[in-house]
């Protein structure tokens, strides 16, 4: 029976959506240490959500303990409605319709293709005629055609991958968990896969809960993202809100990648030490604010600072540049070289925090 989320994605106005999968005042305990504290998520059928954080703030612990490989020590885990974790109800993972696949992708080196997916499918009772057809369907929407005899060693990263997603699938679960699922791939392969994996949640009717560290990545594939912090939730917002709004001065700093710095909003300015802006409405004080490239820019009237660092971001040059009171990244002019002398200004009004 699926459950009518009140609040849950979208809102606004927007018709209610069914939670495939919802946490609630969820927490994990391991080793005698709180890995998972308090966490309320709820994840929409047909909706991609995308886990972020930084090594050991509880992705994978996350994704385990809703697969009903870990116990909670605290709140519920409900699957359609129906609580499968909690303090008193704990259904075994066979038992709960979720698909996993594990950053290692654990599969049987013993087994072929289709006897992967055939040993899944009879473990569930199903009967020889569906097992045929599920299968079938499997090995042809993940282009296993012709490898069906093959073992995993005889397959390519990419096919490993996708006999992974089959596994995870074949079941048709209605919520798909994946760890790390395109981090052992090269990059051209990584965006074929991850194509394919956008298109689950819609062609699929189900829910997918994505963890991974690569942050591109995971903010081109989601609707949504979570952000985790030593096993809470810093937030939770679509990716342009998370990049353009950040709610605290972590998610300011570890996603949007935004300078974090101290300024003083004052007669309807912000002043800050690289100049100030228009911030009418605002109350009077000392403030936080979130500075992204595309807040500053180079201005011969602006602050002295000096490059100390230049990347490339994916899409174009950045520097890292350090004055006074601030380091910022900016975007590069043709030319600019570390240690060299600039000039920044703030053009635009930065995202206050708090």
């Amino acid at each position: 029976m699926a459950l009518m989320a009140s609040g849950a994605w979208p809102t606004d106005g927007a018709a209610p959506v069914t939670v495939a999968c919802e946490l609630v005042g969820a927490g994990v305990d391991l080793g005698g240490r709180a890995v998972l504290r308090g966490l309320d998520l709820s994840i929409a059928c047909g909706e991609y959500h995308v886990l972020l954080g930084p090594s050991g703030s509880g992705k994978t612990t996350l994704l385990r303990a809703i697969a009903g490989l870990v116990p909670l020590a605290a709140g519920e885990i409900r699957l359609d409605g129906v609580v499968v974790s909690s303090t008193a109800t704990h259904i075994s993972p066979e038992r709960r319709g979720v698909g996993f696949v594990f950053q290692s992708l654990a599969l049987w080196p013993h087994m072929s293709v289709e006897q992967h997916l055939g040993f899944v499918l009879r473990q569930s009772g199903m009967g020889a005629a569906d097992r045929s057809r599920r299968a079938a369907a499997a090995i042809d929407r993940f282009r296993l055609g012709g490898k069906e005899r093959r073992r995993p060693s005889e397959l390519s990263g990419g096919e490993q991958q996708r006999l992974a997603l089959a596994r995870a699938l074949v079941l048709e679960p209605r919520c798909l968990l994946l760890d790390e699922p395109l981090g052992a791939v090269d990059e051209a392969l990584r965006a074929e896969l991850a194509a394919e994996l956008a298109a689950l949640p819609r062609e699929r009717s189900i829910c997918v809960l994505h963890v991974t560290h690569d942050q591109r990545e995971g903010l081109s594939l989601a609707d949504r993202v979570c952000v985790l912090r030593e096993g809470r939730i810093e937030q939770t917002a679509t990716p342009e809100q998370l990049v353009n709004y950040p709610a605290t001065e972590f998610v300011a700093s570890f996603v949007g990648k935004h300078s974090v710095l101290d300024g003083e909003i004052a007669c309807g300015k912000l002043v800050t030490p690289i100049g100030q802006v228009d911030a009418a409405g605002r109350p009077d004080g000392k403030v936080k604010y979130a500075v992204s490239a595309e807040h500053v820019a180079l201005d011969a009237d602006g602050a002295t600072a000096r490059i100390t660092a230049r990347h490339w971001d994916g899409t174009r040059w950045m520097l890292t540049v350090t004055g006074a009171g601030f380091e910022l990244r900016i975007a590069a002019p043709q030319g600019a070289a570390v240690g060299s002398s600039v000039r920044v200004r703030l053009v635009a009004l930065p995202w206050i925090l708090g």
